[in-house]
């Protein structure tokens, strides 16, 4: 199947599954899929972006913004490909030397890109034609990411016994250490991002300070 068709049939429990099974992925074409969403959800968010300042009456600050959003988006971009592919071969390590499942970690690579991406895709969509409603829209898109969030965890789950050939405990088990790899790699690329921005910080203060004539305590 082409890329749309695979896009397509991630979002449904009765699809997935068989297009996980027929589709010989790669990490190379789990990649593809990933900045291919990713660039569709730039393209969503900068249109957003866009329109709210043609609609403020500010044409220039709303290209100002999309130019800023853009390389803000083209890194998040590259941030994202890298965590994926950390998060996928570290879970796909526990999967397979502790929990005893046996996939082809290339082909698990591209079936979760590939149902990231529909998610993703789908999710910017919706929360794009919700945020022009009035009053409502706001709430809407929240209960819309909700539900979307619990029903992606559960393609997941599906997902991942297919791949592995858990049971419906091994399936429960795997999409928990998923979760908590997720959160980790993460959590540790959130300090990590942190820290450089406050030691650019840091040392932008020292340099102003030099220029103007402080000098240190320590």
């Amino acid at each position: 199947m082409g890329m749309i068709e695979n896009l397509m049939a991630a979002l449904f429990a009765n699809k997935l599954v068989p297009m996980a099974k027929k589709e010989k992925g790669s990490v190379g074409e789990g990649i593809k899929y990933l900045v291919v969403a990713g660039i569709i959800v730039l393209i969503i968010s900068m249109l957003r972006i866009l329109i709210q300042g043609l609609l403020a009456g500010s044409v220039a600050m709303g290209a100002l913004l999309d130019v800023m959003f853009f390389v803000m988006g083209i890194i998040s971009l590259v941030i994202t490909l890298v965590i994926t592919y950390i998060v996928v071969w570290l879970f796909h390590w526990i999967a397979t030397s502790l929990l005893k499942g046996k996939a082809d970690f290339g082909q698990v690579f591209f079936c979760v890109a590939v149902l990231w991406s529909a998610v993703q895709i789908l999710t910017n969509i919706v929360n794009f034609v919700l945020g022009f409603i009035p009053v409502v829209g706001g709430l809407l898109s929240m209960l819309f990411g909700l539900a979307v969030m619990l029903y992606s965890l559960y393609l997941l789950y599906l997902l991942l016994k297919a791949l592995y050939g858990f049971d419906n405990g091994g399936g429960i088990i795997a999409l928990i250490v998923l979760i908590i790899v997720s959160a980790v790699v993460y959590a540790v690329f959130a300090m990590v991002i942190m820290g450089l921005i406050l030691g650019m910080v840091g040392l932008g203060a020292l340099g102003g300070a030099g220029a103007m004539g402080f000098t240190p305590v320590v």
